[in-house]
C-alpha cells in the first residue's frame, strides 16, 4: 500500500472519528438539553403548571433509537392545591424512578403518522405515591378511566412491544383525614407484551388497553389490620389480568400476641386466630364489573393446604355485649357487592381450643383433612337464591364427618338447614375436649353412627339426632381442693347428677333406637358455630339420657326432680 493511500485512509478515519465526536457533542450539548427542556415543558403545559419533572441525567442514543433517564422525579405543586379548594376532590401522583429506558422504533414517522411504536420500556425501582384529597370514597371529579384520552392529543395509536418493571413501590397518603387508611406495597414486578392503545381497542375493553400478556407480581406484601391485633402477609401475590386470575402463595393471618397473652392484651374475652394458606387461587374475575360497577364477581376460588387455629380464654370477662350475625346477615354487612360461583377447600384443618377455669390446659376440638365445595356465595339476593355447601372432614382426626349446609337467601328470619353424619369412632376420643372443659372422662364406649338434621333461625334451633353407640361409661375427674370454690363444687355435683342417668347403650337390648330431639334457644351474643354445636349437643343429651325430650314437659320436669334428688343425696354424703 502506497504512502499516499495510507495517508488518505488515515485522513478519512480521522474525519469520521471527528465527525462522530462532533455528533456526540451535538447530542450531549444541544439535542439532550432540547429534548429535556421539551419533556419538562410538555409536562408543565399539559398539567397547566401543576406537575413538574426533574432528573439527574438524560441520554439519547440515536442509532439505537433509545432514551435513557436517571433518577427521574415527577412532583406536583402541593402549595397550589392547598390554596385552591377546587383541586381538593381529586387524587394526585408523585413518582420517581432510578432508571428509565425508552426504545422507539419509528422515531422518524411517529409525528407525521400519529403512531408511536415503542420497542421497549424499562423502569427500574419506580416509586408511585397517590395523595388523596377526597372527603369520601365515592367523591371524585374525574371521568371514568379512558386510556385513549391520555394519548389522543398526540397519537391515534400507541403500540408497546415489551414493558418491564422491576422493584416498584406503590403507596397512598390520605391528606383529607377522612375514611381512608394509608398503605404501601413494595417489591412489585411487572411485564407486559404487545400493549395496544387506540380508540377502538379502548372502547372494546371498557376504557382499558389490550395486551397479549400481562403479569404483575408483588413479593412479601404486608398489612396491619385496623384494630392492630392481626397482621396479614403473603409470600407472593401474582395477578394475571389477561387470564382474569389472582394467586396468593403462603398467605398468613398472624395475631400480634401469643394466644395466652391475647385476652390480657385486649382486656376481655376475644377470639385468637392464626391461619395460613399455601395457595389461594381466584380465577374467572369479571374485571368489567369490578372496574365499572364496583362489584366483585368471581367464577372460582380455590383454597389449598390451609390451617386455622382458634383459641378462646373463658377466664377473662366478656367484652361489650353485641348480637352476633348468622350467615345471611354476616354476608350482607359487606359494603361491596360480590358473587363467588364456586369456592373449593382442599386439605384444610381447623383446631379450636377453649380455656375453662380452673383447668390448666385448654379443651380441644379438631377437624382434619377438610374438603369442601361452596356454591353461589353472594350478598346480592338476585344473584343467589340459596347458598349450598358440602363438607367432608375427619372429626378429631379419627372419624369421617360429612355435612351439608343450605342457606336460602330469601328467608326473612335467617332460616337454614344443616344435615350431617359422623362415622364410627371410640368415644374416649372426646376426652381431649371433655376433661379440661367438663371435668369428665369417657372410660369406654364406641360411636357406631351419628346422624342429625338441624333447622335453625334467628331465635332457635330444632331437629333430630340418631346417635347409635354402645358401652358408654363416664367418670368424673378429681379436682384439687374443690371445697375452696363453691361454684366448682356445685358444678361437679351437677355433673355427677347428669352423668349418673346416662344410658350405656343406644339402642338398649330389645329396644328401638332412641331418637334425640334438638331444641335450643339461641344466645344471640354467641357465634353461629357455638349456636350450631350447642344445638347438636341438646339432641345428644336426650339420646344418652342426660335430658328428656323437650317436647314432653312432664318427662322433663320429672327428669329435673330426679337429678335434684340425686344431687341432694350426693351432697349429704359429702357433708357427713
Amino acid at each position: 500500500m502506497s504512502k499516499r493511500l495510507k495517508s488518505w485512509l488515515l485522513g478519512v478515519s480521522l474525519f469520521f472519528v471527528l465527525l462522530f465526536i462532533l455528533f456526540r457533542l451535538i447530542i450531549f450539548f444541544w439535542i439532550n438539553p432540547i429534548v429535556g427542556k421539551i419533556l419538562k415543558e410538555a409536562v408543565s403545559v399539559y398539567s397547566d403548571g401543576l406537575y413538574q419533572v426533574e432528573y439527574d441525567h438524560l441520554k439519547i442514543k440515536p442509532l439505537e433509537k433509545t432514551l435513557y433517564i436517571e433518577n427521574f422525579q415527577l412532583t406536583f405543586d402541593s402549595t397550589r392545591i392547598g390554596k385552591d379548594t377546587s383541586f381538593r376532590k381529586n387524587v394526585f401522583v408523585k413518582a420517581s424512578a432510578k432508571e428509565i429506558e425508552l426504545a422507539v422504533d419509528n422515531v422518524n414517522e411517529m409525528i407525521f403518522h400519529r403512531y408511536l411504536d415503542i420497542r421497549q420500556l424499562f423502569l427500574e425501582a419506580p416509586q408511585v405515591s397517590l395523595y388523596n384529597y377526597r372527603d369520601s370514597i365515592t367523591e371524585s371529579s374525574q371521568e371514568p378511566f379512558n386510556a385513549f384520552q391520555l394519548i389522543k392529543d398526540y397519537f391515534d395509536s400507541v403500540h408497546v412491544q415489551y414493558i418491564n418493571i422491576e422493584e416498584a413501590g406503590l403507596s397512598t397518603r390520605n391528606i383529607s383525614g377522612k375514611p381512608f387508611r394509608d398503605f404501601s406495597l413494595e417489591h412489585i414486578n411487572a411485564s407486559v407484551i404487545n400493549l395496544v392503545v387506540d380508540s377502538g381497542t379502548v372502547y372494546r375493553n371498557f376504557g382499558y388497553p389490550k395486551a397479549d400478556q400481562f403479569t404483575l407480581i408483588v413479593k412479601n406484601p404486608e398489612y396491619l389490620l385496623p384494630d392492630s391485633l392481626f397482621h396479614v402477609s403473603a409470600g407472593q401475590v401474582a395477578f394475571y389480568p389477561i387470564q382474569n386470575t389472582v394467586v396468593f402463595n403462603n398467605f398468613q393471618l398472624s395475631p400480634q400476641y401469643e394466644k395466652h397473652q391475647f385476652a390480657q392484651a385486649t382486656g376481655f374475652q376475644r377470639t385468637w386466630i392464626q391461619g395460613d394458606v399455601t395457595e389461594l387461587k381466584i380465577s374467572g374475575i369479571n374485571l368489567h364489573q369490578l372496574m365499572v360497577d364496583n362489584m366483585i364477581s368471581v367464577q372460582r376460588m380455590a383454597v389449598n393446604e390451609a390451617n386455622l387455629h382458634i383459641y378462646r380464654d373463658r377466664s377473662r370477662k366478656s367484652g361489650k355485649h353485641q348480637e352476633r350475625k348468622l350467615v345471611k346477615e354476616a354476608l350482607q354487612t359487606v359494603n361491596v357487592p360480590f358473587y363467588f360461583d364456586t369456592i373449593t377447600v382442599a386439605n384444610a384443618s381447623v383446631i379450636y381450643e377453649e380455656q375453662v377455669p380452673p383447668a390448666e390446659v385448654p379443651g380441644e376440638v379438631s377437624f382434619r383433612q377438610i374438603f369442601a365445595s361452596i356454591y353461589h356465595t353472594s350478598n346480592v339476593k338476585s344473584l343467589s337464591q340459596k347458598i349450598e355447601a358440602d363438607v367432608q372432614t375427619y372429626f378429631m382426626g379419627k372419624s369421617l364427618m360429612t355435612l351439608k349446609f343450605d342457606f336460602p337467601m330469601d328467608s326473612p328470619d335467617n332460616w337454614h338447614r344443616i344435615t350431617g353424619r359422623l362415622d364410627a369412632m371410640p368415644l374416649n376420643t372426646l376426652n381431649q375436649m371433655l376433661e379440661p372443659t367438663a371435668f369428665a372422662s369417657v372410660q369406654s364406649g364406641e360411636v357406631h353412627a351419628l346422624n342429625f338434621v338441624i333447622e335453625a333461625d334467628d331465635e332457635k334451633a330444632v331437629g333430630k339426632v340418631n346417635f347409635e353407640y354402645s358401652d358408654l361409661k363416664v367418670a368424673l375427674l378429681n379436682q384439687k381442693k374443690p371445697e375452696e370454690d363453691p361454684t366448682l363444687k356445685h358444678k361437679v355435683g351437677s355433673l355427677i347428677a347428669n352423668w349418673f342417668v346416662i344410658k350405656a347403650n343406644n339402642p338398649q337390648q330389645d329396644q328401638p333406637l332412641r331418637e334425640g330431639t334438638i331444641y335450643y334457644q339461641r344466645n344471640k351474643e354467641a357465634s353461629m358455630f357455638s349456636f350450631w354445636s350447642r344445638a347438636l349437643l341438646s339432641g345428644i343429651k336426650v339420646s344418652v339420657g342426660m335430658e328428656k325430650d323437650p317436647a314432653d314437659a312432664s318427662a322433663s320436669k320429672k327428669s329435673d326432680e330426679e337429678k335434684k334428688g340425686i344431687l341432694k343425696k350426693l351432697l349429704k354424703k359429702k357433708n357427713k
